[in-house]
């Protein structure tokens, strides 16, 4: 099922998240690192696809949380590097278990304790996961 990710360095673009796969969009609002909880519970991640409008690096990271991360303080499970004025997209054939829930933060360092956000707007997420 593709999903719009919008404008991505002046394209449109999209990205199937797979038969059965929920999708999950995030645009950077530039506000706390963008720490979401996007549910609790055992969470499946089969397909990340990112774009990021700035001319410097920046980075997604994804937490096995039942509660919203503390970007900073909390360990990532992974993170994924968004190259600058480029986009990234992923699938992961045999999914990334999140057993505790899965969370998200964008940020602008590669350091698991960065906490500094990434401005409003220039960084764009949709995870597919079940």
């Amino acid at each position: 099922m593709p999903t719009n990710l919008g404008v991505v360095n002046g394209r449109s673009a999209s990205v199937s998240i797979g038969p059965g796969a929920t999708p999950y969009k995030l645009s950077a609002t530039g506000t706390n690192a963008d720490q979401n909880l996007i549910g609790a519970g055992k969470r499946v991640l089969y397909s990340l696809s990112a774009s990021n409008a700035n001319a410097a690096l920046r980075y997604v990271k994804l937490y096995n949380k039942a509660t919203a991360p503390v970007v900073g303080t909390d360990v990532p499970t992974c993170a994924f590097a968004l190259p600058p004025n480029s986009s990234i997209n992923l699938t992961f054939d045999a999914g990334i278990a999140f057993p505790l829930g899965l969370g998200i933060g964008l940020v602008t360092g590669a350091a698991d304790n960065s906490a500094t956000g990434v401005t409003a707007a220039e960084t764009v997420v949709t995870l597919g996961y079940v």
